[in-house]
C-alpha cells in the first residue's frame, strides 16, 4: 500500500507530455497567424516612418523614436506576460490584449502631434508583447518531439507578416492616406483576439499553472512558520519589519519577472547578451532600410516597401529552416545561433556600398534568412537552459533584452544618419554590433570547450526537473526504470541524475561540441 501512494505521487508529480498531433496543429496554426499579424506590423512601422516626416515635418530622429518605444515596449509587454503566464492561460492573455492593441493601433489614427503617437504606440508595443509571447510560449505546451520544427514554423509567422503587411499598408496609405491605413490595419488587427480562441490550454499547461500555484503557497507557509513561535497561549505570530516586508516583495518581484534567471543560468545570460546587440542593430537596421532606399537611392515608395517584403521572405526561409537543422540534429542551437549574426553583419557592411534595387533585392533577403534564424534560435535556447515552470518567463527576459538594445539602437542610428546627413555609418554600425554578438557566442564556446578539456565541472542550466522516468539499459542488459532529471540541447547536451541510495546521486554528462567530438565525464553530485 505504501509503494502504491508513492508511486501515485510521483505519476501526479510527472510533467505531461506535449501531444504533437490534433489540435496541437490548430493552436500552432493560430501562433503563426498572430505572428504574422502582431510582428507584421512591428516590423513594417517603418513604412510610415516616410509619410509621419512629411505630415508633421519632423527629423528622422524624432519618429525613430516611434521605433524605439514601440520596439522597447513590446519587450516590456513579453516581460509581464511572462509573469502573467504563471496565474493566466496563454489564451486568456491573448485575447485580452489582443483587443487592446487592435484599438491602440486604430486611436493612431486621431493623433496630431508626434507626442500623441509616442503614447498611442507605447499601449501598442506593451499590448503587442503581451499578445505575442504567450503565442510562443503555448508552442512548448502543444509540441514535444517535433518543437524545433513547431518553433520554427511559429515564428515563420513573423517573415510572413513582414512580406504581407509593409505593401498592404503601404497600398491603403495611397488610397487613404497614413490615418485611413491604421483605421483599416486596426479593424485586421482585431484577428489576433480571434486566434487566441484557437490556442486552448492544455494538459501540461494547466498541470503547470497547479504546480506553480502549490508551490507559491507552499514557499508561504514556510514563511509563515519561520515568523511564528510556539508558547503556552498557541502560536504567535512575529511582525515582519518593513525593511523585510520590502526586501521579500522587490525579490518576489524580480523572480516573478524571471530576472534571476540572469543570475542562476550563466549561459542564459549569454544569449540575452547576445540577443541585446542583435537588437540594437536588426531593429534599426529594418526600420531605417526603408528610409535609406527612399532618401538616399531615391527609390519610389512603392518599391521601398517590397524590399521589406523581400527581408520577409528570407526570413521565413531562415526560421523554418532552423527547426529542421534543430530536430535532424544538423547543427547545435548555438552555433547556428552564432554563425546566423555573424553573416547578418554582411547586411550591415555592405548596405554603404550597395546601390542597384536588383542588389538591395539580394541583401535583403539575406538579411532576412539569417536574421530569421538568429530570432528562432534565441527562443529556442531560451528554452534550452531554464526548467519547464521558467520557460514563459525566460522568454519575456530574452524579449526584454532585444527591446533594451532597440531602445539604444533605433536612437543612435537616427541620431548619426541626422550629423553624418546619410545612413552609411549607421549600417556599418549595425554590422559591427552583429560582429560583437557573435563574439559572445564564440568566446563563451571557446570558454566551454576549454572547461570540457580541463576536466572542470560544468553546472548544469537552471534546476535540473527530477520527474522524468527513462529505461536505462545497464552493462547486463537489463532494461529497468530509474527517476531522472534532463537536461537536453537537441540531443547534443544530456545532463541525467540518477538516484542512490546514499542520499546522493550519480551524475552521468554526454557533451557532443560543435566539431562532432563528444567527451563524456561523471561523478558524483550531492543535491
Amino acid at each position: 500500500m505504501e509503494k502504491d501512494a508513492m508511486k501515485e505521487a510521483e505519476g501526479e508529480d510527472e510533467v505531461p507530455v506535449a501531444s504533437d498531433r490534433g489540435w496541437s496543429w490548430v493552436a500552432l496554426t493560430a501562433a503563426v497567424t498572430n505572428a504574422l499579424l502582431l510582428a507584421g506590423y512591428m516590423k513594417g512601422i517603418g513604412v510610415l516612418f516616410v509619410e509621419w516626416q512629411e505630415s508633421f515635418g519632423v527629423t528622422a530622429k524624432d519618429v525613430g523614436w516611434t521605433g524605439v518605444i514601440i520596439g522597447f515596449c513590446v519587450s516590456i509587454g513579453a516581460l509581464m506576460a511572462g509573469a502573467l503566464a504563471s496565474r493566466f492561460t496563454c489564451q486568456k492573455i491573448i485575447i485580452c490584449f489582443g483587443m487592446i492593441f487592435a484599438a491602440s493601433v486604430a486611436s493612431s489614427s486621431f493623433c496630431s502631434d508626434m507626442w500623441q503617437l509616442y503614447v498611442t504606440n507605447c499601449i501598442a508595443g506593451l499590448s503587442l508583447g503581451m499578445c505575442i509571447q504567450p503565442s510562443w510560449t503555448s508552442v512548448g505546451y502543444n509540441f514535444h518531439k517535433w518543437l524545433g520544427v513547431a518553433n520554427g514554423i511559429a515564428s515563420s509567422g513573423v517573415g510572413m507578416g513582414i512580406v504581407a503587411l509593409p505593401p498592404i499598408i503601404q497600398f491603403f496609405c495611397n488610397m487613404l492616406g497614413w490615418r485611413g491605413a491604421l483605421q483599416v490595419t486596426g479593424a485586421i488587427l482585431l484577428l489576433c483576439s480571434v486566434c487566441g480562441l484557437f490556442i486552448r490550454p492544455t494538459e501540461k499547461e494547466l498541470f503547470l499553472l497547479r504546480r506553480r500555484e502549490n508551490t507559491k503557497n507552499r514557499k508561504e507557509e514556510e514563511r509563515i512558520k519561520r515568523c511564528s513561535v510556539v508558547s503556552q497561549n498557541g502560536v504567535v505570530i512575529i511582525q515582519e519589519s518593513a525593511c523585510e516586508k520590502c526586501i521579500r516583495l522587490i525579490n518576489t518581484f524580480i523572480e516573478n519577472l524571471g530576472l534571476k534567471l540572469l543570475l542562476e543560468s550563466p549561459r542564459f545570460f549569454v544569449v540575452c547578451l547576445a540577443n541585446g546587440l542583435v537588437g540594437f542593430s536588426y531593429y534599426a537596421g529594418l526600420v531605417f532600410f526603408q528610409s535609406k532606399v527612399v532618401y538616399d537611392n531615391h527609390i519610389p515608395k512603392q518599391q521601398a516597401s517590397y524590399l521589406t517584403s523581400a527581408i520577409g521572405v528570407g526570413s521565413i526561409i531562415g526560421r523554418v529552416a532552423s527547426g529542421v537543422l534543430i530536430d535532424f540534429n544538423v547543427l547545435s542551437a548555438r552555433f547556428l545561433y552564432g554563425m546566423a549574426n555573424l553573416f547578418c553583419s554582411f547586411f550591415g557592411f555592405a548596405n554603404p556600398f550597395v546601390s542597384s534595387y536588383s542588389m538591395l533585392i539580394v541583401i535583403a533577403v539575406w538579411f532576412g534568412m539569417f536574421s530569421g534564424l538568429s530570432y528562432s534560435m534565441a527562443i529556442y535556447c531560451a528554452r534550452l537552459y531554464v526548467v519547464a515552470d521558467k520557460i514563459s518567463t525566460s522568454i519575456g527576459v530574452v524579449l526584454l533584452t532585444e527591446g533594451i538594445g532597440v531602445l539604444f539602437g533605433v536612437f543612435f542610428m537616427g541620431l548619426v544618419r541626422d550629423l553624418t546627413t546619410n545612413y552609411d555609418l549607421s549600417f556599418i554600425l549595425c554590422g559591427a554590433s552583429f560582429v560583437t554578438s557573435a563574439l559572445v557566442i564564440v568566446i563563451d564556446s571557446i570558454y566551454l570547450e576549454y572547461k570540457g578539456r580541463r576536466g572542470m565541472d560544468i553546472p548544469p542550466e537552471g534546476d535540473v526537473d527530477c520527474k522524468e522516468v527513462v529505461t536505462i539499459k545497464p552493462e547486463d542488459g537489463t532494461e529497468r526504470k530509474r527517476k531522472t532529471g534532463i537536461v537536453e540541447e537537441n540531443g547534443k547536451t544530456n545532463l541525467a541524475f540518477q538516484k542512490g541510495e546514499e542520499n546522493d546521486e550519480q551524475c552521468v554528462i554526454s557533451i557532443v561540441n560543435n566539431l562532432g567530438k563528444e567527451p563524456s565525464t561523471s561523478g558524483r553530485l550531492h543535491r
